[in-house]
């Protein structure tokens, strides 16, 4: 995978700053999305704000997001996507547009995808 350039939060509060970081090799059930829009919703506020106890820092908010398939893990083949499509994710499901039918991905790994037409 290409390094990644995001914005973060550091800590609690904290203001969003140039995040730079390498995810590592695509593993078998990796899909690489370049995004082109991202959405931030309340839930990513509170997630900035430790509101819910859990977080952990450096943080990179923003679950919603609109992009293309760069990259294919080898399981990830065979699961209907293809490097250049353009996708949706919101949260754990996806959202897959295609020039007819729209998928959305329920749940993901490297044995089984669930899938329902929308």
């Amino acid at each position: 995978m290409s390094m990644i350039k995001s914005y973060a939060a550091k800590e609690a509060g904290g203001e969003l700053e140039v995040y730079e970081y390498d995810p590592g090799e695509l593993k078998p059930q990796d899909v690489e999305v370049q995004v082109d829009y991202c959405g931030i919703c309340h839930s990513d506020l509170s997630m900035i704000d430790n509101e819910w106890g859990f977080s952990q820092y450096p943080l990179v908010a923003g679950h919603e997001v609109i992009g293309r398939v760069v990259a294919l893990g080898s399981a990830a083949q065979d699961k209907g996507l293809q490097v250049g499509q353009r996708v949706g994710l919101a949260g754990r499901r996806v959202a897959v547009v295609t020039a007819t039918p729209v998928l959305a991905v329920i749940r993901s790994t490297a044995s089984k995808v669930r899938c329902r037409r929308l």
